[in-house]
């Protein structure tokens, strides 16, 4: 089945036994996500290979605490989609405004214009300072406690969240322009959301 983890193959035969026994399972997206977690992996091989009630236990505590995490990050995704959407909307309406404006001549007796006054030597211009501003989340909080708490990541996790949720990169790609693994990527973005969570939740029971 080509949906299965190849290093799931062969650990046991109760595992073996049990991919045949579920083709469909490993077909669902969630299950999918759950397994590209190397701990979530060996919990479920333990489970199965060796199902004792406290292996059994950690694989559903494990479980728990993923699906939480996919649940949460699905509402992080659609906040900060919408919060994009509507930022670019405004962007777009203020650019076709702009040229307006900042094309105009200092004066009649002059060519440069008020957008050239601006672009001082060896300083980057405004489109530039944009496109960096461009790379902050927080941008997109529609909150106070949503901006505090994107405040509290590093600055890798909230590059991993920004390539993720707004420029749709896989974590493939991520990984190749930061010279580490996928799954170093996922477990960047995986820290990011806990410690998003842990905060938005700590702030909403104050």
């Amino acid at each position: 089945m080509e949906h299965v983890p190849s290093g799931l193959y062969g650990r046991c035969r109760r595992l073996d036994q049990f991919i045949a026994d579920h083709p469909s399972l490993w077909e669902h997206s969630v299950m999918q996500q759950f397994l590209q977690d190397e701990h979530c992996r060996e919990q479920l091989i333990q489970a199965v290979c060796a199902p004792t009630p406290e292996n059994q236990a950690a694989l559903d505590k494990a479980f728990a605490s993923f699906y939480a995490e996919v649940r949460f990050t699905s509402y992080m995704l659609k906040t900060l989609y919408w919060r994009a959407v509507r930022y670019d909307q405004k962007q777009k309406r203020r650019t076709r405004r702009q040229p307006l404006i900042m094309d105009r001549p200092l004066s009649t007796e002059q060519s440069v214009t008020i957008k050239d006054s601006f672009a001082a030597p060896g300083t980057p211009d405004s489109e530039e300072k944009m496109q960096e501003e461009a790379l902050d989340l927080r941008q997109y909080a529609g909150d106070s406690l949503l901006y505090n708490a994107l405040n509290q990541l590093t600055s890798r996790q909230h590059s991993a969240l920004y390539q993720k949720y707004i420029e749709e990169k896989t974590d493939k790609t991520i990984a190749a322009q930061w010279n580490i693994s996928a799954q170093a990527v996922h477990k960047t973005r995986q820290a990011a959301l806990s410690k998003l969570r842990s905060f938005l939740e700590g702030g909403r029971n104050t």
